[in-house]
């Protein structure tokens, strides 16, 4: 496979295989789309704020950059709104556009109600159909698999499409369906707003009533803690709904409640995912991560292998095994197949890995240092993924992200994907580390390592063979210059995004290597 392919497939699967964006909801603030003109901002305090006005807001997205999208029915078009507010036009000529969702890899999929079609748009704005056939398409939600469940109000219907494409309804029968959402373990919940009521559905589609209190229901959202949140339509009011289907108002506001959507909170460096081959002995792969500041943060760690085959990863380790270690080398959570242990919690969170011999842990951790150690279960090999995921915590910070394994010549070089979330980006020192191995009793380390910095469409941003040839005086100010000339090291500004660093062997030479990322 020529390599400049490879890396845009591992990026792709880097983003795709973090959680998705909207993950951060419960910390970010809730924003309702005004049927009638603008955005409403709410805080998780429920103070409400217009964020923009001047057009009838249907659905609303967000990118890794911190930009809001929204539709809107009556201009035709989607339009894209600046952190500071600027509203400029993304994508037009659209029918009757109204919900707008995003997944994973940062493309937006509008419900045109007109034109009876689901359209994807990708990072740059052009657009694609995605589902056609589906009248009066209004709501969409994805579920944990990456189906998207698409309501058609006039029709009284849902439907779903897999990731492919392939239409099927999961849902007939009810009562002007407007919004929808999915919960972590795949339940559907719809809005009826002209029953209404709230209906939800398992995913083989047995209905129940799930509530009757929210007068007349229009946008759902979950939030990652799992409580949902309606709008409602006529009363200009957003209500948390408890499981049992009671409803408490969260906040109210001038307008007509419409679609919603979870803001991604800010924040720095949020995860970690790492691929490399996973042999055996000191050739297992060893995450290391720190958690600074002074309060307790959530971390959900995950060692991913049989469901890489779908990404066409030759060779995925087949039955990957998870220990997490504290600072003293002590044990302080194992996993070997992910339902075994913390089931709910896991799925709670939207991280569940998608194959059952997958592993995952979620773990509240105490400031310190921590190693997690994937391998495969009795001595078996292969390519596998160790990914850490900031859940969330007050007072704290992943400080440093750091990933050891075997460097291997081709495909199976070392390559580290990590977010900066939203904010005002981060500064961040990438090392590639190998000879100075040898002092920790590393018996074939890397003899010179080379770091690639590439952003999410597969474009270099930095590379560097020794560390010394570039940025010296930066990197000694650090206090994080390598110990070892050969080994590798930069230092960059990065915007909010998704971001992939590959340390390989100079001249395809192998041996066990580090990558890291400090985030300074």
């Amino acid at each position: 496979m020529p390599y400049h392919i490879f890396l845009r497939r591992w990026a792709a699967l880097a983003i795709a295989t973090l959680f998705p964006l909207t993950i951060f909801g419960a910390a970010g603030d809730l924003y309702v789309g005004d049927l009638a003109s603008g955005i409403f901002r709410i805080t998780p305090a429920g103070v409400t704020t217009r964020f923009v006005s001047g057009f009838d807001a249907y659905g609303i997205a967000f990118n890794a950059q911190g930009d809001t999208f929204s539709a809107s029915s009556s201009a035709k078009k989607i339009f894209r709104i600046a952190a500071d507010g600027t509203v400029s036009d993304f994508v037009t000529g659209l029918g009757d556009p109204l919900d707008l969702v995003a997944d994973q890899t940062g493309n937006l999929y509008v419900a045109d109600y007109t034109q009876a079609a689901v359209y994807k748009i990708d990072p740059s704005g052009v657009k694609s159909q995605f589902a056609a056939g589906i009248p009066h398409a209004d709501g969409l939600a994805f579920d944990p698999s990456g189906n998207l469940f698409v309501t058609s109000f006039l029709e009284g219907k849902v439907t779903r499409v897999s990731p492919t494409g392939a239409e099927t309804t999961l849902a007939t029968g009810l009562t002007g369906p407007v919004g929808i959402a999915c919960d972590a373990a795949g339940n559907i919940f719809v809005a009826e707003r002209d029953a209404s009521r709230i209906s939800r559905f398992t995913p083989a589609g047995a209905k129940s009533t799930y509530s009757t209190a929210v007068f007349r229901p229009y946008g759902l959202a979950f939030d990652v803690g799992g409580t949902l949140y309606a709008s409602d339509q006529v009363a200009g009011a957003v209500y948390k709904v408890a499981p049992d289907g009671s409803k408490t108002l969260f906040a109210t506001f001038a307008g007509q409640g419409g679609f919603m959507a979870f803001e991604p909170a800010n924040g720095i460096l949020r995860n970690v995912s790492t691929r490399a081959r996973i042999l055996t002995g000191e050739n297992v792969m060893i995450g290391g991560f720190i958690i600074g500041g002074t309060g307790t943060k959530t971390v959900c760690v995950r060692a991913i292998g049989p469901s890489l085959t779908a990404a066409g990863v030759i060779d995925a380790l087949m039955d990957p095994v998870l220990e997490l270690h504290d600072s003293t080398g002590a044990v302080i959570a194992n996993n070997d197949d992910w339902r075994a242990t913390q089931e709910s919690q896991i799925q709670a969170s939207m991280l569940a890995p998608t194959d059952d011999r997958e592993s995952a842990l979620i773990m509240d951790l105490a400031p310190g240092s921590y190693t997690a150690i994937a391998s495969g279960k009795s001595d078996t090999t292969g390519v596998g993924l160790v990914e850490v995921y900031d859940l969330g915590g007050t007072g704290t910070t992943l400080a440093n992200i750091s990933t050891r394994s075997f460097v291997d010549a081709g495909d199976d070089v070392l390559i580290g994907g990590f977010i900066v979330g939203l904010g005002n980006g981060a500064e961040v020192i990438v090392r590639g580390i190998g000879p100075s191995l040898a002092s920790a009793g590393i018996a074939n380390p890397l003899p010179d390592p080379v770091v690639t910095l590439f952003d999410s469409n597969g474009v270099i941003m930095a590379n560097n063979d020794n560390w010394k040839d570039t940025q010296q005086i930066a990197i000694e100010g650090t206090t994080l210059p390598p110990t070892n000339d050969a080994e590798a090291a930069v230092i960059t500004s990065l915007a909010p995004g998704a971001y992939t660093a590959i340390v390989s062997g100079k001249n395809g030479a192998t041996g066990v290597g580090l990558v890291e990322v400090f985030n300074l």
